[in-house]
């Protein structure tokens, strides 16, 4: 229980505490990012608010997830840029902060790079990698649909949906650079994007992404696992 509102929580990986976004309940604003130990220490906190930017206007969502190696990347929108923050919760540091207005929805972070959206709208949208040390952008996709960062052998991949949502082709690329390749989809099919955009998640095997009629892990219709690398497709 908590007298504030928590508008967004996520389970650290060794599961032994929660992160939360807090809002203070009266008047919605936020509280920064806190973390509560499940063996009832007290909670405390982690990260600050986001400070105001006029470059950017009123912040309506924040957005939690993890790097592979356990940082935590706290994302804050306004109606179209996005601000994002790295947390390294070993040192209790700030590891990086991009604040670009031209940043949009994250799509995730392999290493250095951070791989977002740029400032849409709406979808296709161009795809940029930022380089957290350098802060130099390079653009991985010109028009994507929904999109992933997947584990591979090699490397982590971005993958997204060619040309827009439901174009029925996917493309697949590594972040740091190399050949890319594109894989057809089964007719009607849609990438499942993160479970904040969806609404939903499945845990699948790595490398491999969901495919559904709605882009939900939790369909209507039918749902398929998909290699990207590939093209080979398995029914759920």
């Amino acid at each position: 229980r908590s007298d504030q509102v928590v508008r967004r929580a996520l389970l650290e990986p060794g599961g032994e505490a929660v992160v939360e976004h807090r809002l203070e309940r009266s008047t919605r604003e936020s509280l920064g990012i806190w973390r509560r130990p499940l063996g009832g220490e007290a909670p405390t906190r982690i990260a600050p608010p986001i400070p105001h930017d006029e470059r950017f206007g009123r912040t309506f969502s924040t957005e939690l997830s993890w790097t592979d190696d356990g940082r935590l990347t706290i994302q804050s929108c306004a109606a179209v840029a996005c601000r994002t923050r790295i947390l390294d919760q070993r040192t209790g540091a700030l590891a990086a902060a991009v604040d670009d207005p031209d940043q949009g929805e994250l799509i995730g972070v392999s290493g250095d790079l951070l791989v977002t959206y740029a400032a849409c709208r709406s979808l296709p949208c161009r795809i940029v990698a930022t380089d957290l040390r350098a802060g130099t952008r390079r653009t991985l996709a010109e028009a994507a649909g929904l999109a992933r960062l997947i584990a591979d052998p090699a490397g982590t991949r971005l993958v997204h949906e060619l040309d827009g949502p439901g174009s029925g082709r996917l493309r697949s690329v590594a972040p740091a650079g190399g050949s890319d390749r594109v894989v057809p989809l089964g007719d009607g099919l849609v990438l499942a994007p993160s479970a904040s955009r969806s609404r939903s998640a499945l845990a699948l095997p790595p490398g491999w992404l969901l495919v559904s009629p709605d882009g939900r892990a939790h369909s209507l219709g039918r749902s398929w696992m998909v290699d990207p690398l590939s093209g080979v497709q398995r029914e759920i």
